[in-house]
């Protein structure tokens, strides 16, 4: 079945939202992965209170207010067949990017490339290991389940582009046409 988003008008003109009909997954997985996200989230909103800065997108609790205002309606129209819920845009444009910015920190983490200016992507890669150990997957699941619930919220806002194709290199001439071009019947010499 395809989860068609229909245009939601507000009464704010720069709020952006759909509506989202039959929601994968039942409530139980939906519970689930607002647990994991929310355990996440706030785990990362304490280590900002002890002075360790984050990436913009999570900074001053942007993420997981977003997740807050996503993760309740979700839950509870999830498994409803025809159930529906209105989706904010820039909730769903929130929890995706907390989720690159979070995937960048453990990429950094890994190839320990360092950055001048952004002290704290160690302490925060910590925190996502932690978090993940308590839950018993890897970090690099716990951080693309935020990625993972922001298509699943609104799968046609957020449809991953097709990646552009390479240019091909010009293949080196012999002098006669491409065999694809050459004429029908003619024979090579």
């Amino acid at each position: 079945m395809s989860p068609v988003p229909y245009p939601q008008t507000s009464t704010d003109p720069a709020r952006r939202t759909v509506l989202r009909r039959d929601l994968p997954g039942d409530r139980v997985v939906w519970a689930a992965r607002s647990a994991r996200i929310s355990g996440l989230l706030l785990a990362l909103a304490e280590i900002e209170a002890t002075g360790v800065e984050l990436p913009a997108p999570v900074a001053e609790r942007r993420a997981l207010r977003a997740w807050t205002r996503s993760a309740g309606p979700a839950v509870r129209v999830a498994g409803l067949r025809g159930a529906s819920f209105t989706v904010d845009l820039d909730d769903v444009d929130a929890l995706a990017d907390a989720g690159r910015a979070l995937a960048l920190v453990l990429c950094r983490a890994r190839h320990r490339i360092p950055r001048p200016g952004d002290p704290g992507t160690a302490a925060v890669a910590q925190v996502l290991h932690r978090v993940a150990r308590d839950r018993d997957i890897a970090a690099e699941q716990l951080v693309a389940e935020l990625g993972r619930a922001a298509r699943l919220l609104a799968p046609a806002h957020l449809r991953s582009s097709p990646a552009p194709a390479p240019e091909a290199a010009p293949a080196p001439s012999t002098g006669r046409p491409p065999a694809d071009r050459d004429p029908v019947g003619a024979v090579g010499g």
